[in-house]
């Protein structure tokens, strides 16, 4: 009395468990590509505010070098008056800068936030 193993010629050969593992992993990687595709172009709408944003601060900081050379000049000629001129307009475009700085990098802030996989 020896127990023979039974076949199942129903149960799936190793060639059709390969040929749908094959499948399985092209169907993940396909999928896992479209949500990559799907994240950057949200990240990239992030990006182009930020860069006009970074870009106009910058602008600013040179307008403002430029003004405070120009300023200093005509003060040091000049008055006591063009001082309070000088504070005025300094310490308004060292705020306008300041809130472009904090808006544009709170733009790369989302833009390059960590992944999150759902």
């Amino acid at each position: 009395m020896t127990d023979e193993p039974t076949i199942d010629t129903d149960a799936p050969n190793t060639g059709g468990i390969l040929r749908q593992l094959m499948e399985d992993g092209a169907t993940f990687a396909r999928a896992q590509a479209d949500y990559v595709k799907a994240e950057l172009g949200e990240r990239s709408a992030f990006i182009l505010p930020g860069l006009a944003l970074a870009g106009i601060a910058l602008a600013l900081a040179l307008a403002l070098i430029v003004a405070l050379i120009i300023v200093a000049m005509v003060w040091l000629s000049g008055a006591i008056g063009f001082g309070w001129a000088v504070a005025a307009m300094t310490s308004i475009l060292l705020a306008v800068i300041l809130l472009l700085f904090r808006a544009s990098s709170r733009q790369f802030k989302k833009a390059f936030r960590p992944w999150q996989i759902p």
